[in-house]
């Protein structure tokens, strides 16, 4: 006699896990003047949770290139609400990878990236919605110049200067959602 209602109970779709993208842009507010960048992140959604990669295009300051991990969880009553966190590493996109001569050799290193914050989806169908968040995002990268020369001593006497940049600025941003 119970069965009925034990069936209809149950919400609609709630359990299965499926495929998510997020296409996202914004702007990134700190010291300097204001940059955009650009993410993209895939992954698994399943009930009120997202976990997927991700990778995009930072402008501010050093442009550079996050590959991050992408966790999401909704909430509210129609879950229109989220928290976000991205945590990954930061690779440099306008310096070469590695400058060589006789005397100096001068690389870059990729750094710390995270980006973590909260927001509001706006459903627009049945698999889409915008979302609009608020964050803070930071980034690092380190810039290494080795410099070698000779010495009265055999072999070369080498010294290296490694010059660090580190970025931290509050993160706007516009994304669409697709997918489950």
């Amino acid at each position: 006699m119970f069965l009925p209602l034990f069936c209809l109970g149950q919400p609609k779709g709630k359990g299965k896990a499926g495929f998510h993208s997020i296409i996202g842009g914004g702007a990134m507010i700190g010291e300097s003047k204001t940059k955009a960048f650009f993410q993209y992140s895939g992954g698994l959604e399943y009930d009120r949770y997202f976990t997927g990669i991700g990778v995009g295009y930072d402008a501010y300051r050093l442009n550079t290139i996050p590959v991050f991990a992408d966790w999401r969880m909704n909430f509210g009553p129609h879950r229109v609400l989220f928290v976000y966190a991205n945590v990954g590493a930061s690779f440099a996109a306008n310096i070469q990878k590695e400058e060589k001569t006789d005397y100096s050799r001068g690389f870059s290193r990729g750094g710390l990236y995270t980006d973590g914050g909260f927001g509001y989806r706006l459903p627009l169908g049945h698999s889409q919605r915008l979302s609009l968040s608020v964050g803070h995002s930071f980034k690092s990268i380190t810039n290494v110049h080795e410099f070698s020369y000779g010495s009265v001593l055999p072999g070369r006497t080498t010294s290296t200067n490694a010059y660090r940049y580190n970025y931290s600025r509050i993160v706007v941003k516009t994304g669409w959602e697709f997918g489950k």
